[in-house]
């Protein structure tokens, strides 16, 4: 007996101390690892550790920044530090953003403010995490304003981080009057790709041609042409200059309405001048001014209205039109507040009006009038209308019986249909016609119920009830007789 109870304790430790070890084992299950990938764009080296305290402790050499690669990954379990250099000195970070392994879910996670005071900044986003991808910034060292850009982050999937770089550049324009001539004209700064804004260089008996990366030419840019800063930390352009000849001296440029109406002179220009072009003052119905353009179709060099132009030859310009749209709006025009709206582009075929828009049971579109009373203009089926301006039109009704027939490019006579109200005259059935209840026969018929007629159905039960009543009252009457006769 005491054997089996040793036996049976002995059993209970052993199943307490299993249940414990379990426990004890729980917390050290492997927490899964998620993949960061970090891209550079345009010249820049990655390093990715794997977290802050590991870049602490042991943050790499900066001359070692050559050998890292332009795109790198790593299998982490939550947490990572990046190192993000430029290649070129020139180089810096403008913007950082993440996405998931789809490419989905595209999160900012900084940029440099260009704006202000061209340091790189990382967004609120990703300083608190609350974004599609749930990254947050753990720490971050911003080394060198907007170049050297150091941070640990924490992320629970897979997520894909591209570094966009661009350089920054000076560009200095030379007046080049001669091969001696070392003049500026103006120093520009800017990033790759930027639009240059450079002023037009003047020189007395000349014509500007253009400019170019040397004294002699080409030209790689002539008068009125953009130029982008380039790739490189600087660069250098050279005015070309022309001789100015008594009979080249000046150019004409014709305006052309294409299409509008209105007139406009020819305005001359002097040649390699700096010259505002007059303002527009052509008009066309149904359209907007949106500028000129040396071809028709668009397809050529296009300028503003009063844009400062130089000219090398003689030009015409063309207007270029926008049309205008405008919003058409449909009344159902029966006592329901319906409508339906539809945008017209001016030009466009505006058979758009059809006649099953709305439904009245028993009814039928035969037109559209400007007013809801039907005074205003009509428009038949199949009409096009010309929209100038935003327009109601409201539905004419006919009586399904009662449609008048019209042809295609018809117009309803200015007697509109009268609408049809929603009562209609009473009817009653004659004979199995059914016919009209006029006045009359109802003067003369109101005495008799007549066939048909729901009075003489109501007069049934009550007739009933008062014939019950009369037999009882009559056997109740007998019943008392009998019992006086009876002897007593």
């Amino acid at each position: 007996m005491h054997a089996y109870a040793r036996n049976h304790a002995r059993a209970i430790v052993g199943a307490v101390i299993a249940f414990v070890l379990s426990l004890v084992a729980l917390p050290v299950r492997a927490v899964a690892a998620s993949t960061l990938a970090v891209t550079t764009q345009d010249t820049g080296h990655v390093k990715i550790m794997s977290s802050w305290s590991d870049y602490e402790a042991n943050r790499p050499p900066e001359n070692d920044k050559s050998t890292w690669p332009a795109s790198d990954s790593a299998s982490l379990d939550g947490a990572a530090a990046v190192i993000l250099r430029p290649a070129d000195s020139y180089g810096y970070l403008q913007s950082l953003k993440a996405a998931d392994a789809q490419g989905q879910n595209v999160v900012q996670l900084g940029f440099t403010d260009v704006t202000t005071d061209n340091r790189f900044k990382f967004t609120d986003e990703f300083k608190s995490g609350n974004n599609p991808l749930g990254i947050k910034l753990s720490d971050h060292n911003e080394n060198n304003g907007n170049t050297d850009i150091d941070f640990g982050m924490t992320f629970g999937a897979d997520v894909t981080v591209t570094a966009v770089y661009r350089h920054s550049s000076t560009v200095t324009f030379y007046t080049n009057y001669s091969a001696s001539d070392s003049s500026v004209h103006q120093t520009m700064e800017g990033y790759s790709g930027d639009p240059i804004a450079v002023a037009v260089p003047v020189r007395e008996g000349y014509v500007f041609k253009g400019w170019a990366t040397s004294r002699l030419g080409p030209v790689v840019a002539g008068p009125g042409e953009v130029l982008k800063f380039p790739d490189s930390s600087t660069q250098s352009y050279y005015a070309i200059w022309g001789t100015l000849s008594p009979e080249a001296s000046t150019h004409t440029i014709s305006f052309d309405a294409n299409g509008g109406e209105g007139s406009m002179a020819p305005q001359t220009y002097e040649e390699g001048r700096p010259q505002a072009l007059v303002l527009n003052s052509f008009v066309r119905v149904g359209h907007s001014f949106r500028g000129w353009n040396t071809s028709a179709d668009g397809t050529g060099t296009a300028y503003g209205d009063g844009d400062t132009i130089v000219v090398t030859s003689d030009l015409t310009l063309y207007a270029q039109w926008t049309p205008i749209s405008y919003t058409v709006t449909l009344h159902a025009n029966h006592g329901e507040d319906e409508t339906k709206r539809v945008t017209v582009t001016y030009g466009e075929d505006t058979k758009f009006i059809t006649y099953d828009i709305f439904t009245w049971p028993g009814h039928t579109i035969v037109g559209w009038n400007t007013r809801p009373d039907g005074s205003g203009a009509n428009h038949g089926p199949g009409e096009h209308i010309t929209i100038t301006r935003d327009t109601d039109f409201y539905a004419v009704w006919a009586d399904v019986t009662e449609t008048p027939s019209y042809g295609p490019n018809t117009t309803i006579p200015n007697n509109p249909v009268t609408p049809v109200t929603a009562v209609e005259e009473s009817s009653r059935i004659r004979g199995g016609d059914i016919q009209p209840a006029f006045s009359r026969d109802r003067v003369q018929d109101s005495a008799l119920p007549q066939t048909g007629d729901d009075r003489l159905a109501a007069l049934v039960p009550v007739l009933a009830f008062a014939g019950a009543v009369v037999l009882v009252a009559g056997v109740v009457a007998r019943r008392r007789q009998s019992r006086h006769e009876m002897p007593r």
